[in-house]
């Protein structure tokens, strides 16, 4: 399958950990779509399946769909009414063409590397004018407001070049979607700030991160020490910056 991370960083229960925190990202990107009633939504890396059943609640015909089966079986044990939950690979989609008015993947292509057939799949099974809408997290452009500005770009480049191998493309979204024949509707930036130290650590393990670097020889002195004073500020003093980016794009009509 290549919806999958070769190494997976996440299961339900960091899904779960993560939602309050993310609501608020969320919450606009579901703005975004406009009213929901009636039309046929599929979110692909469904995981537990809230976002599912909040579009559900809004009068769209959802189909969840993902390619793990342990997500799967917990999104269906949290909730008592019934939705289609999917078990299919992004890249082989079970809808027929032109079936589908709105594709959404949230925080899912940061963890692919062959993006390009899942987006021309989703240009397939969308109708003339659907919508694809994407979130994911920028890593490059996080930031820690280190003084030590060479410590925080080998944080982020472990992250998303090592980490998360491909996360470094989504800067690139926007142009493939294009080359799939999307109509780029808009990306948008939504930043926020994490304040809790052990929660900023626990989003993507950066401390293990920062490990794996000294470990391996690849820190200077200012480098550890400039890591040593990061984990010892005072909470009001640590922050953590987050950008990620909405991309959304429409079909044309067929030809």
């Amino acid at each position: 399958m290549i919806t999958a991370a070769s190494t997976k960083l996440y299961d339900a229960a960091y899904l779960d950990r993560m939602r309050p925190f993310l609501w608020p990202l969320k919450a606009r990107s579901f703005s975004l779509l406009g009213p929901l009633v009636a039309k046929r939504i599929a979110d692909i890396g469904c995981g537990t399946g809230d976002d599912a059943y909040h579009f559900a609640r809004e009068g769209a015909e959802i189909y969840a769909v993902d390619h793990d089966l342990s997500l799967i079986t917990a999104a269906k044990a949290k909730r008592s009414a019934p939705l289609p939950f999917i078990l299919a690979d992004a890249a082989q989609l079970p809808f027929p063409d032109a079936s589908l008015d709105v594709i959404r993947f949230d925080r899912v292509l940061q963890h692919v590397q062959h993006r390009e057939g899942i987006c021309r799949e989703a240009f397939r099974v969308l109708r003339d004018g659907g919508l694809l809408q994407v979130i994911d997290p920028d890593y490059e452009s996080w930031s820690f407001f280190l003084e030590c500005r060479s410590l925080e770009r080998k944080l982020l480049e472990a992250v998303s070049h090592r980490r998360i191998p491909h996360a470094h493309a989504v800067r690139n979204l926007p142009a493939l979607v294009l080359a799939c024949g999307f109509l780029v509707e808009g990306v948008e930036g939504y930043s926020t700030l994490v304040k809790d130290r052990d929660f900023a650590c626990s989003i993507i393990r950066f401390d293990r991160v920062f490990e794996e670097l000294r470990e391996s020889k690849s820190l200077s002195q200012e480098e550890l020490a400039a890591w040593q004073e990061l984990m010892t500020r005072p909470a009001p003093q640590f922050n953590l910056s987050l950008q990620f980016q909405i991309l959304q794009a429409r079909r044309p009509a067929r030809t």
